[in-house]
């Protein structure tokens, strides 16, 4: 009996899993619903040829413009919450490589602004406390790959990541664009969730009894293009780490635009003149 139970399961959920992949996006309200029906731009894509066209799209991506604004909630132990809100504005090449970075950010009340530049010439960065431009020209390489990590400039990973969960998404449609969102408040999540957390500077070795109090994932996806327009990521999870409990909030809302409209980044003649270089 186990064992026809066991079959039966298995079935029913590889028939649920296709149905899930093979249904198309629904209209998000019931007056869109019947604008659609009206428009031909309605899709019947599937959400999994949806997804392997945006996976292709972004393979040929050489450059775009990122605006991120992020607000996040670090408590530690029984220390009371420190709240930190972001605005980040980056143009990313991918050919000569190359990054530009305005940072808006605020931390526990106090404001800082700054601005970097990562070419092949090396890593520039303004210092405001000192006023004075930095660069960095060994090593700058390894800081790059941590830059575009923490600041979610990796896009074709973060899209790779959510592949594997793709039966989870809801599926739904504008006139202009296919949303895909991702509950993920599930135990089975936990290498998602370690996998945003390795990818922002945090050392997995150190971090247990992981628990996923929520996680939110949505993708605005260009019918035209099948390039992601805006990511939106909603994170609450409570962790060990160093023998001590943390709970992390975290919101960004990321819109992307000017795909392959950059040729490359140019670091400002001030910063090139000016700025004292330092070791890594």
């Amino acid at each position: 009996m186990k064992r026809i139970f066991s079959a039966l399961s298995v079935s029913i959920l590889s028939l649920v899993l296709l149905v899930a992949c093979s249904e198309t996006a629904e209209p998000v309200s019931e007056q869109e619903n019947k604008q659609a029906n009206k428009n031909s731009d309605k899709s019947e894509l599937t959400i999994k040829e949806v997804y392997e066209k945006m996976m292709d799209a972004s393979e040929d991506i050489d450059s775009f413009v990122m605006d991120m604004e992020m607000e996040q909630e670090i408590i530690e132990g029984d220390n009371e919450p420190v709240p930190t809100q972001s605005t980040i504005h980056s143009k990313v090449v991918q050919e000569p490589i190359g990054l530009e970075q305005k940072v808006n950010m605020t931390i526990d009340g106090q404001t800082i602004e700054t601005e970097q530049y990562f070419t092949e010439e090396g890593f520039y960065m303004y210092d405001p406390g000192q006023d004075m431009w930095m660069k960095y020209s060994e090593g700058h390489e390894d800081l790059m790959a941590q830059l575009q990590a923490d600041s979610g400039l990796n896009q074709t990973q973060t899209l790779s990541e959510l592949q594997s969960f793709i039966e989870d998404f809801t599926f739904e449609q504008n006139n202009e664009e296919f949303i895909l969102t991702l509950d993920a408040d599930d135990e089975k999540f936990n290498s998602l969730v370690q996998q945003e957390l390795s990818s922002g500077a945090v050392e997995m070795n150190e971090v247990k009894d992981l628990e996923i109090n929520g996680i939110e994932y949505e993708i605005f996806v260009d019918k035209k293009t099948y390039l992601p327009s805006q990511m939106n990521i909603i994170m609450n999870i409570n962790m060990t780490s160093e023998g001590q409990k943390v709970t992390l909030k975290q919101e960004i809302d990321t819109t992307y635009s000017d795909y392959n409209s950059l040729d490359a980044i140019s670091v400002p003649k001030e910063a090139l003149e000016n700025a004292v270089e330092l070791e890594m």
